[in-house]
């Protein structure tokens, strides 16, 4: 398991195909500034809005205070979920034996992605609809639903690898996915523990670093920032198709 989460780096070294999932997380990372933009503000001003707004109804008063653009910020949250299902499955390809024509990968992933992004919009509303009726009956759905979300979140993230990793059609990767979540559960909650620690110590050098050289300045936290999203990206997904496969075969 530690040796997965240190052959994340191994991405820098697929010369050949380092290139393409580079472009792919530099566009999420142009999405994310993006995003962080258009939504930071609104967010804010809703939360603020909705200070004296009872539990029973926030889901009807984030809707008109949307309105219309929810539409919109619902394609964005498809958008963004595309491009990171793509990015995990063009890094797990490149873990595998197999090659794929482009579109035929990318009409896959679309159909993976829409498919995630429908039931991640149904575990919003039932979560939506508890804290609109909140009780100490809801308050338990909301933590089964929680514990739910996680095991959702593993079977996704596992059958996405598989997507690339053994060439499987969207049905066929999910269930790979489940039964790998099965069987290694306490084993993934360990490996991302270890990861999740990796990431923050880097960050965390890097940041020392950052204030002893720079102490502050805008345009070199700004860069710095963008290369730790696109750094992190490339090493976790890598770390995670390596953990996959290599526990697959067990």
């Amino acid at each position: 398991m530690l040796q997965s989460v240190f052959k994340g780096w191994n991405i820098f070294k697929k010369k050949e195909f380092f290139f393409y999932p580079l472009i792919v997380s530099l566009v999420y990372l142009v999405y994310s500034f993006f995003i962080e933009s258009y939504l930071g503000n609104k967010l804010v001003d809703l939360t603020e809005a909705m200070v004296d707004v009872k539990a029973i109804h926030i889901f009807n008063y984030s809707i008109n205070y949307f309105g219309w653009e929810l539409l919109l910020i619902l394609f964005l949250w498809f958008v963004g979920l595309f491009i990171i299902s793509y990015l995990i499955y063009i890094i797990s390809l490149s873990e595998s034996k197999y090659t794929e024509e482009f579109w035929y990968g990318f009409s896959k992933v679309l159909g993976y992605a829409f498919l995630m992004f429908i039931v991640l919009i149904a575990i919003s509303f039932l979560s939506a609809l508890f804290l609109s009726y909140l009780n100490v009956i809801t308050i338990i759905l909301l933590v089964i639903l929680a514990l739910c979300l996680i095991a959702i979140s593993f079977v996704f993230t596992f059958g996405n690898i598989y997507l690339g990793l053994n060439n499987l059609p969207v049905s066929e990767a999910l269930a790979k996915g489940w039964k790998f979540t099965k069987r290694r559960f306490w084993l993934i909650i360990a490996f991302f523990i270890v990861l999740v620690i990796k990431l923050y110590l880097i960050y965390w050098i890097i940041d020392q670093l950052y204030y002893f050289i720079f102490y502050y300045n805008e345009t070199v936290s700004i860069i710095l920032r963008a290369v730790i999203l696109i750094v992190y990206l490339l090493i976790s997904i890598n770390a995670i198709a390596i953990f996959t496969k290599k526990f697959t075969r067990k």
